[in-house]
């Protein structure tokens, strides 16, 4: 009876040592094929954007309201929200743009 029993736990042993290979094989291939991803890459429809000239919130008198959109940047806040900041400038209008130029 001693014998059987020493059997019966060598045969599940084994059993057990097989399924365990089976599932660690499978595991290493799942991982493979995630650490062979392609590099990230933009996508296609990401082109620059146009600066546009926008209506400032709060416009003064005198001044043009313009303002015009350098950057835009998306970003995770702590709370794994997207925020999304801008930079802005005043728009230089056709007036304005003689003068700067500096005509001697």
């Amino acid at each position: 009876m001693l014998e059987r029993a020493t059997a019966d736990i060598a045969a599940q042993l084994e059993y057990e040592d097989a399924s365990e290979r089976e599932v660690v094989a499978a595991t290493r291939a799942a991982v493979r094929t995630a650490a062979a991803a392609l590099p990230a890459t933009a996508a296609a429809g990401s082109a620059k954007r146009p600066r546009r000239a926008v209506e400032g919130a709060a416009t003064d008198g005198g001044a043009s309201g313009l303002l015009v959109e350098l950057r835009r940047r998306r970003r995770r806040n702590k709370a794994g929200h997207y925020v999304l900041e801008y930079e802005l400038r005043p728009a230089i209008t056709g007036g304005q743009r003689g003068d700067a130029r500096g005509d001697d």
